[in-house]
């Protein structure tokens, strides 16, 4: 590169030497105008390669910017020029490769880059002359109306969703890097220059020192990249940013420019970034904007990116639709108002001839024309059922919505204060829609089965929002976590973020991403512990166990229940409180271990049942449990009985068709089975499959509990080629849902293996139950009871070939399993007493027998034992009464 300076005077030459560094410049263009002045003489113009340069505009990290004349161009322009410092080849190839991307950019609220390139190794950025002020100066110049403000930024949404779509992300989208020209026109500068030196890109404006907001950190791969008070929770995370960062920079600054204060503070870097990545807003008072305006804002802050809009168009939209609307604006606190979707419903900006005119749209924030027309537009019938079922929600939260205005402002049946709890209820509710739309939205196939099944919940969980006694009651979460977070104002955005993120992870578990859905899980319990929301962290652990069961994993679920038990009692509404100990029941009732405590637990969810009034679903639930309690106690009368009233309260309770539904007909058909009652048992079972398999899209892991009951009734009932063929369906169904290490894999392979050996084909089913065995202590562990079954069976193939030592110390490990889970008088034990009889008679010592089997006929007098579990009992008890006579002759 040449600078040519040359004075008239004289013969004096040109002075031709390498670039200076910009205070050099400065020095020679002063230099220039007071030689000028003193002499009276034009000089030669200051020029950098082709470009004249003029004067000084501003600078940065990365470089300098001058206002310099094209004569290629024959205009003046913007020159910026890289410091010497920014010699890092690949960062520079990646400057230079963005800006020439944006330079294909034709775009009103994109600066027009005109020219990129090197001189003398140096990296220039030849731009159009703004002529204006940066937008943080537009908002210190004068009161802005929110509509005004709104509207300069849905243009500036615009010009960044032209850059995304050209593969251009911005990295440090802040007001300084915004222009706004005389004319109100809008445009964005500095694209992907965040990482181009330590300190901010090359804003324009003023640059204010000493705050830690107007610092930029940035280094190599996995380094921070960005200014500090507009960066997403991903870049103070040091991971990948892409266009959802420079989504949540935008809300920043949009809610600055409105309120005048950022939605984060913090006095060091260290402190913001731990407000940032927590959620936890500041207490900003956010008076005179309209509620449609903070729901965007809320979505758009979301700390999971995942949460955000798809893009920016998604989120221009949304801003467009609420200036569409008319006079309603939020009264609050920052926190407050971003955290619902109207907890200030009853005010109005001004008396209005329709004062619910406006109420109603607030799920397009969540639900955009744009996005239902995104998944309208996926082929097959899964996807058209799940569009339905997403309107059908839909149309019942606007009408709920509107109603909860109308019997206040409109027919005066109700009183404010039921108003706000009714509405805030519908906010809470829309938090999990929201995120499930954003999960469809990023899925390419669905499961339309599970998520009909969840908006099916979705819809009855919407009638509560109704119900005043409920909402009065102690199991509206919304209120009951409000009272538990004290003065605290940032906590009530906390309980936003969180309850979005528990949400969202049930949904990446009905989406079969369980991975995805701990990690959102764990994260809730780990920040809501530190920020003493007990009810949040209780439901989070509750998750977190309702993971790991669905996984067969048991490490550490018993803990993270009780504490959520404990959480949830003394801070939480009723249901969560009812949910965590139904999950302990289930879980000892998985581990084989139900004592005395199961019935304890599930007198207190009874109890507790009281404050959640008409709460049918739940009602079923807890004598499900009881059902499935009695029935491992042995006591099947009770079972039937318990699980009977069960079916009969949830058929009531939920729609048609539900899964739920099916399950407990599931679970009646096993008890009935167990009675004897073998016919009725089948019937039940084709009746659950028949509904299960008439759902659209049914998951894998819906169908394949009653396909896999409805082989032990098949074998029950002697049909052994038909039982394999069962057996073998749900093992493929459940490897489907869970992958092949996975307890019911095991459990499918282990009752295949039966149904062969009784078949007479050993070789397939020792390979089978070992296979079975394996899986089970690796995935339950080796002193889990279940193992003791395919060990029984293993000790049945080792007899038929004779290997007695074998199968004795296979029956010895079994029953020793069976003892320390349910004690010396339980009637399991006889599982493993009749085939150790049995072994004794072939061995021919049928005196040794007669022990066992007389200890297995005290058994069989109690409650609880499957009679098809110990065929020939009374034959094997009389082969060894009268062997050991014989012997005795």
């Amino acid at each position: 590169m040449r600078l040519s300076m040359s004075v008239a005077l004289d013969d004096t030459q040109p002075v031709v030497e390498r670039l200076p560094d910009a205070a050099s410049l400065d020095r020679r263009l002063v230099f220039a105008a007071v030689a000028g002045n003193l002499l009276g003489h034009d000089l030669a113009p200051v020029t950098v390669g082709r470009f004249v340069v003029l004067e000084r505009l501003g600078s940065g990290n990365f470089g300098t910017v001058w206002l310099a004349f094209d004569p290629k161009l024959q205009r003046r322009i913007a020159l910026k020029l890289a410091n010497a410092s920014v010699v890092d080849a690949p960062l520079r190839l990646r400057i230079e490769r963005e800006a020439q991307a944006a330079a294909a950019l034709s775009h009103p609220n994109v600066i027009t880059v005109h020219d990129v390139g090197e001189i003398d190794d140096r990296l220039y950025i030849a731009m159009e002359l703004v002529v204006g002020v940066t937008l943080a100066q537009w908002t210190r110049a004068a009161k802005r109306p929110w509509r005004q403000v709104v509207e300069l930024f849905v243009r500036v949404a615009d010009g960044l969703q032209a850059a995304h779509d050209a593969g251009v992300t911005h990295r440090d989208f802040k007001p300084d890097n915004v222009l706004v020209d005389r004319e109100g026109r809008p445009r964005i500068v500095d694209f992907g220059l965040a990482r181009a030196g330590s300190g901010g890109g090359l804003g324009l404006g003023p640059r204010r020192q000493g705050a830690p907001s107007q610092s930029t950190t940035s280094g190599g791969d996995g380094s921070i990249a960005g200014t500090p008070a507009y960066m997403a929770p991903e870049q103070f995370a040091g991971r990948d940013v892409g266009p959802k960062s420079d989504q949540f920079a935008f809300a920043v600054a949009l809610f600055e420019t409105l309120f005048g204060a950022r939605p984060f503070a913090g006095r060091t870097i260290a402190e913001l970034a731990t407000a940032v990545t927590r959620g936890q807003r500041a207490p900003v008072v956010t008076r005179g904007v309209p509620q449609a305006v903070m729901t965007v804002l809320r979505r758009a802050l979301a700390v999971d990116p995942s949460q955000r809009f798809g893009q920016m168009s998604d989120l221009r939209d949304a801003l467009q639709r609420a200036l569409a609307r008319r006079g309603r604006v939020a009264l609050g606190v920052g926190a407050a108002a971003l955290a619902g979707l109207g907890l200030a419903a009853g005010v109005m900006a001004a008396p209005a001839a329709d004062p619910c005119a406006d109420v109603g749209d607030e799920l397009v924030a969540l639900y955009s024309p744009a996005q239902r027309e995104q998944l309208a537009r996926r082929p097959g019938s899964a996807a058209a059922a799940v569009l339905e079922d997403l309107d059908r929600y839909d149309a019942r939260w606007r009408s709920a919505r509107v109603d909860a205005c109308e019997a206040t402002l409109t027919r005066g049946e109700q009183s404010h204060e039921l108003m706000d709890l009714r509405v805030a209820c519908l906010a809470q509710r829309s938090v999990g829609f929201g995120a499930l739309v954003t999960a469809l939205l990023n899925e390419d196939e669905v499961a339309a089965g599970r998520v009909h099944a969840w908006l099916d919940q979705g819809v009855d969980a919407l009638a509560r929002c109704d119900d005043a006694t409920w909402l009065r009651s102690d199991g509206h979460l919304h209120l009951a976590t409000r009272t538990d977070r004290g003065a605290s104002l940032a906590a009530d955005a906390g309980w936003v973020e969180q309850v979005s993120r528990i949400d969202a992870s049930r949904i990446e578990q009905m989406l079969g991403h369980y991975a995805r859905a701990r990690e959102l899980a764990q994260g809730v319990a780990d920040e809501a512990a530190a920020m003493g929301l007990r009810a949040i962290e209780a439901d989070a652990r509750i998750q977190l166990a309702s993971l790991a069961m669905e996984l067969g994993e048991t490490d550490g679920v018993a803990a993270s229940l009780d504490r959520a038990v404990a959480l949830s009692l003394a801070a939480a509404p009723a249901d969560t409180t009812i949910d965590a100990l139904l999950r302990r029941v289930e879980l000892d009732q998985r581990q084989g271990r139900v004592d005395g405590e199961a019935n304890v637990r599930l007198d207190v969810a009874e109890a507790l049942l009281a404050r959640v009034p008409d709460d049918d679903i739940r009602r079923a639930r807890v004598l499900e449990a009881r059902g499935l309690v009695a029935q491992e106690r042995g006591d099947m009368i009770a079972a039937q009985h318990l699980l009977e009233l069960a079916l009969e309260l949830a058929i009531g309770a939920y729609e048609p068709g539900h899964a739920n539904v099916d399950a407990l007909r599931n679970n009646l058909a096993g008890v009935l089975l167990a009675r004897g009652q073998n016919e009725r048992a089948r019937a039940l079972w084709q009746e659950a499959i028949a509904s299960t398999r008439a759902r659209p899209e049914t998951p894998p892991a819906d169908l394949a509990m009653p396909v896999f009951n409805l082989g032990i009734a098949i074998l029950r009932l002697g049909d052994l080629e038909a039982a394999v063929a069962q057996f073998a369906e749900a093992r493929a169904l459940w490897i489907d849902a869970f992958g092949p290490e996975h307890p019911l894999v095991a459990l499918a392979q282990a009752c295949e293996a039966e149904a062969l050996r009784r078949a007479g084909e050993l070789e397939r089913a020792r390979t089978l139950q070992e296979a079975a065995l394996a899986l089970r202590e690796r995935t339950l562990g080796e002193g889990h009871p279940d193992v003791a079954f395919s060990l029984e069976e293993l000790a049945e193939i080792d007899r038929a070939e004779r290997r007695f030592a074998d199968a004795h110390a296979r029956l010895d490990r079994a029953y020793q399993l069976r003892l320390a889970a349910t004690g010396p008088d339980h009637v399991d034990l006889a599982y493993t007493l009749v085939p150790l009889a049995t072994l004794l008679c072939d061995e021919g010592r049928p005196a040794d027998a007669l022990a066992p089997i007389t200890r297995a006929l005290e058994l069989r007098g109690r409650p609880g034992l499957d009679p098809a579990r110990v065929p020939g009992l009374h034959a094997i008890a009389l082969r060894a009464i009268v062997g050991a006579s014989a012997r005795y002759r």
